[in-house]
């Protein structure tokens, strides 16, 4: 959430609404790093992350966080 402060006026600003633009992320045992890449993405309207086969929380965390997943074994 944030706030604005004009004349002296607290006022809570809105999110404006997700732009129509996809993230695709590719990441194979990136649990570490994808919280920050996903939530600085939140102006996407779709997120979606490929895992290359991630012996971590990758797949579960991009879940929880909304983002679509799917899953490919690596080669």
């Amino acid at each position: 959430m944030q706030w604005r402060v004009a004349a002296g006026i607290v006022e809570r600003m809105e999110p404006p609404d997700p732009l129509p633009i996809s993230l695709v992320v590719i990441a194979q045992n990136e649990e570490a790093r994808l919280e920050d890449c996903l939530r600085s993405a939140r102006f996407c309207a779709d997120r979606f992350v490929l895992d290359g086969g991630s012996t971590d929380g990758t797949v579960e965390l991009a879940r929880r966080l909304g983002a679509r997943t799917a899953w490919s074994s690596p080669p």
